[in-house]
This record gives structure tokens, sequence and C-alpha cells, in this order.
């Protein structure tokens, strides 16, 4: 999720063994287990390596995180308990205070843990499941490039107003916000795509 290992890289099971300071044996399970949580892929007689998304799966990706999030959004605004806005409010702040130390590692983490906190607050396990799977493949999108961007600031100011929809209980503020910032976040990662390749992009998704 820090992006330390890039996307495409291979993981050799020698040297995990060696950083990790564990037998082959876990580290082969761990393995099994990121394959099956659709981290990493593996080939016959190469090994495994760090997922790659492509342009398309990346679409798709984001496609699904506006319906899913923006869902999260509308049901938290009816549902969030005073805890559940007290753990959202507490993610901002260690956001905000990993942005001002200038550590973006952390802010990574602590991003992560906000949008939780918004589908945590929907109160609905079957949505809550389909975020996790989401943001585990758009973990492979973002890594460190997004870290180093002025997007977490960007987003920061986002997830408040987001928040203050949800204390106020509007629900259908709460899902268009939602929305902007899932539609937002897309033109950014669409950008890199065509930076990085030959595919042309005009548009973000559409529902």
């Amino acid at each position: 999720m820090r992006g330390h290992v890039a996307p495409g890289a291979r993981l050799l099971e020698r040297d995990l063994t060696i950083q990790l300071e564990v037998s082959r044996t876990p580290i082969r399970e761990a393995l099994r287990k990121l394959e099956d949580e659709g981290l990493v892929v593996s080939f016959p007689h190469r090994g495994f390596f760090v997922r790659d998304p492509s342009f398309d799966e990346a679409r798709q990706a984001y496609e699904m995180r506006r319906i899913v999030d923006s869902a999260c959004c509308a049901l938290a605004a009816e549902r969030a308990t005073e805890i559940d806005l007290a753990t959202m409010r507490q993610a901002i702040r260690q956001c905000e205070e990993a942005l001002n130390a200038g550590d973006r590692e952390s802010v990574l983490i602590f991003n992560k843990d906000f949008h939780y906190s918004l589908a945590h607050a929907a109160h609905n396990v079957f949505l809550e499941k389909q975020w996790q799977a989401l943001w585990t493949f758009a973990d492979l999108l973002r890594g460190q490039w997004w870290a180093h961007t002025s997007q977490p600031e960007t987003d920061h100011n986002e997830h408040a107003a987001i928040v203050e929809a949800i204390a106020n209980r509007d629900v259908e503020l709460a899902r268009d916000l939602a929305d902007k910032h899932i539609e937002l976040a897309w033109k950014y990662v669409a950008t890199r795509f065509e930076e990085n390749s030959e595919v042309a992009i005009d548009t973000p998704p559409k529902l």
C-alpha cells in the first residue's frame, strides 16, 4: 500500500525470506493470500509479481468506486453514530498532521483509514466487503506517486466537506460530494496512465 514495491515487480521468495527473516513456508502462504486478494499474480516457472493494472481495469475499478463510495456516504448520512463521526474526524486530523510533517507515507495510511470509516459508517456488511475489494485494487493504482502529488491536499479538503454533510444528515449532498470526489480521483489516475502509455483518455468513466 505504501508503494515500496512497484506494480510489475517480481517477488522472489529467497529475497523475502532474508528481508523478513522468516522461512519460505509463511512467505509462500502470504504470496498465495495476496494472489487471492488480487494484489499479486503468478506465472508457471516465473514466480510471483505485483499486479500491474491495465487502463481498462483501472477504469472499471473507478466506475465501481463511484457507485460504492457514493452509496457508503449516503447511508452514512442516515446511520452514522457519534463514534463513527469521531473516527472520521480523527482520520482527517491524522492526515493533516502527516501532511504538515511531510510524512507522505502516513498520508497513504490515514487516507485509507478515512475512507474505511465512511464504509463502516454505512453499517452494511455487504457494501463494506465490496469497498474492501475495491480499495485493495486502488492501492495498486496510487502508491508513492499519489502521495507525492498535490492530490492529498485536495482530498483533505473534500474529505472535510463530506464529513460535514454526513454530520448534518444531508444524504443527497453526501452522495453528490462522494461522487465528485471519486470522479476527480479517477481523472488523476487516468492522467497518469495517459502520461505513461499510448492510451487516449478524454473523459472520466460514466455511471
